[in-house]
């Protein structure tokens, strides 16, 4: 999806529609102390370039769905930040994943 030449709202988009079909789905991950169940709760997209091929100044693009808590401490975030070619230009694009944890318990043990 990153390799096409799209514009820049048409990769929000479309990374949006991706990731709202993920919104409340639940996983189990390990961590330090364990296995621990994780929620998605939300997400925070942001696009970051000059995207008009001109000398003007970066823009930025971002898109927020969901809870977005980062003072709650029994909450993940995940970053990544990765860098995509658009037809009008580079840009960056940086995505927030929160989640809710809770410690597993397995009734079978």
């Amino acid at each position: 999806m990153l390799e096409q030449k799209l514009s820049p709202k048409k990769v929000l988009g479309n990374l949006c529609k991706l990731l709202k079909m993920y919104l409340n789905s639940s996983r189990i991950s390990y961590f330090k102390f364990g296995l621990f169940k994780t929620k998605l709760i939300g997400f925070k997209i942001r696009l970051v370039g000059r995207f008009d091929g001109s000398d003007q100044m970066a823009k930025c693009f971002e898109q927020t769905v969901g809870i977005l808590s980062l003072t709650n401490l029994s909450s993940f975030v995940e970053y990544s930040n990765e860098e995509i070619y658009t037809k009008l230009g580079t840009c960056g694009v940086q995505v927030w994943l929160f989640y809710t944890t809770k410690k597993f318990e397995n009734d079978n043990t």
